[in-house]
């Protein structure tokens, strides 16, 4: 009988997968503007950095996301700026170590 418990969270898991792939197919990301923000860090005097932001629609949420200086895009959760700064501490220390 151990068996059955662990059939029953396998099914679980592969239906969650299963709805999050239609999910995804039926509310595709989509890209609705672009712009910029200039962000420089209080802590280190470094050069101001130039970080690209997008707006995010997904089905009927929409969001905004900050691209970081490694490429990865993380959500503003209403201020880019903040979310920068919040996100990138070992960025702003390797700047000022330049």
């Amino acid at each position: 009988m151990p068996k059955a418990p662990a059939l029953i969270v396998g099914g679980l898991v592969i239906a969650v997968l299963i709805f999050a792939l239609w999910y995804q197919q039926r509310h595709p990301r989509v890209v609705e503007s672009t712009s910029q923000i200039r962000v420089e860090s209080a802590k280190q005097h470094g050069p101001p950095q130039t970080l690209q932001t997008r707006l995010v629609r997904i089905g009927a949420n929409r969001f905004e996301e900050v691209r970081m200086p490694n490429g990865t895009w993380i959500g503003c959760a209403g201020d880019c700026r903040k979310a920068a700064l919040d996100a990138g501490p070992d960025f702003w220390d390797a700047l000022g170590r330049r």
